[in-house]
């Protein structure tokens, strides 16, 4: 089972992907919620979640890279996803920087988004342009 830790400050986003990942992965599991740079730090040294889906705007402009990073720093066996509108994002090269995985545009197709987890998960990554 790959746990996941979906982190957004908006909650109908992370609601969303709560749904999908139960209708279409039975073999990913939502270990935890968080709404903040700082929750997801917390909620991912405290939970151990495999996967963490991280926004990257919350209370600051780049606190899911800020976020990121201290993950990285402190478990790197915890793989992260980079959430984002936009697929031109000025911060994904930030976020890669500080760690993650790979991203995901919040508008992808369900099936996309399970893939994307369990590729990070497995390590099995195509490297985006």
């Amino acid at each position: 089972m790959i746990r996941v830790l979906i982190v957004d400050d908006m909650q109908e986003i992370r609601e969303y992907l709560r749904d999908i990942i139960a209708e279409y992965a039975a073999d990913i599991q939502v270990a935890g919620f968080a709404s903040s740079g700082r929750e997801a730090v917390e909620a991912a040294l405290r939970d151990r979640p495999d996967v963490v889906l991280m926004d990257v705007q919350m209370e600051t402009r780049t606190a899911g890279v800020t976020a990121i990073a201290a993950i990285h720093k402190a478990a790197p066996e915890i793989r992260c996803i980079v959430l984002t509108i936009h697929e031109n994002d000025e911060y994904l090269f930030q976020a890669y920087q500080s760690g993650a995985s790979d991203y995901i545009i919040k508008a992808m197709e369900p099936q996309a988004i399970v893939a994307a987890i369990r590729d990070v998960y497995e390590n099995e990554l195509l490297l985006r342009p």
